[in-house]
């Protein structure tokens, strides 16, 4: 997202498509629910691990306002079409909908996919879970769909 809003904000075109997998579009926020209710190391991702990550991502708290650090806030127009693939038990699972629900608001053309019974990382399991073949080939699909 954050280098679709920069080729914009360049007057240069956009890509193609956006492939959003379980992605980070906001700070963190311990008391959403699915931070709540998936802030467990057993989820692969917890709210601590997430802090670290943005504490070593940003310079200061004024950051958190860059579009480009947390775009869920940043003026969404014109940017391509966008599938995302959602994990359910995950504590990014409130941010993915609501970036779903931004880009819509936006005019963006989406595709949610939520993944019920995952966890974060998923998508790495394939030798092991069908359920990340699955995803992979929806990807796969929707990407064929984009240019073509």
């Amino acid at each position: 997202v954050a280098t679709n809003l920069r080729l914009r904000a360049l007057n240069e075109p956009v890509l193609v498509a956006q492939l959003l997998n379980y992605g980070v579009y906001d700070r963190v926020r311990p008391t959403s629910d699915s931070y709540v209710r998936y802030n467990d190391p057993k989820y692969r991702l917890n709210a601590e691990e997430m802090q670290f990550y943005f504490n070593n991502y940003i310079r200061n708290e004024a950051d958190y306002d860059d579009p480009y650090v947390c775009p869920l806030h940043a003026d969404l127009h014109g940017l391509s079409s966008s599938f995302l693939t959602i994990t359910e038990c995950d504590v990014l699972f409130d941010e993915n909908r609501s970036m779903a629900e931004a880009l819509r608001k936006a005019n963006v053309k989406v595709e949610e996919h939520i993944y019920h019974g995952t966890t974060h990382s998923f998508l790495e399991a394939v030798r092991i879970a069908t359920i990340s073949n699955k995803a992979l080939d929806d990807a796969c699909q929707w990407l064929i769909k984009q240019f073509y």
